[in-house]
């Protein structure tokens, strides 16, 4: 029987990462065209894989659970995670035992209040100047 130890497994995830959002760049390119070209492909991309590594951060680990939380970017705001309100229902799921579980119900535990929120005022990084974007 083979045994992977856990380090084992996550040396394996991090070769994998690049090639993983590569093809959620696809994804992303091809279902939201329109804010891939506003923003650009280079900077798209890092949205890609900052919002990626923000997912797996939040205790995702299947890739459908990453590509919809990377997709929330580009639908909702660069930055919606670090609302209050949608911060709270990340961390709360981060602490479940099944954080994938638990994520599909994550539109459900927002109020569209925080997700309005999200949308006016998330566009901008938390260093970024007043008005700017990603």
């Amino acid at each position: 029987m083979l045994t992977l130890r856990s380090e084992q497994i996550e040396a394996l995830r991090l070769a994998l990462e690049p090639s993983f959002v590569d093809r959620l760049f696809q994804h992303v390119q091809a279902a939201h065209a329109a804010a891939v070209a506003e923003m650009g492909e280079p900077a798209a991309r890092e949205l890609v894989a900052r919002c990626a590594a923000e997912a797996r951060r939040a205790g995702l680990a299947w890739e459908i659970s990453i590509a919809d939380f990377v997709s929330l970017a580009f639908t909702v705001a660069p930055w919606f995670y670090l609302q209050p309100g949608i911060a709270a229902a990340l961390a709360s799921i981060g602490a479940s035992s099944r954080p994938d579980h638990r994520f599909f119900l994550f539109g459900g535990m927002v109020s569209p209040a925080d997700w309005e929120d999200a949308r006016r005022n998330w566009r901008a990084g938390p260093d970024a100047p007043p008005g700017g974007t990603v």
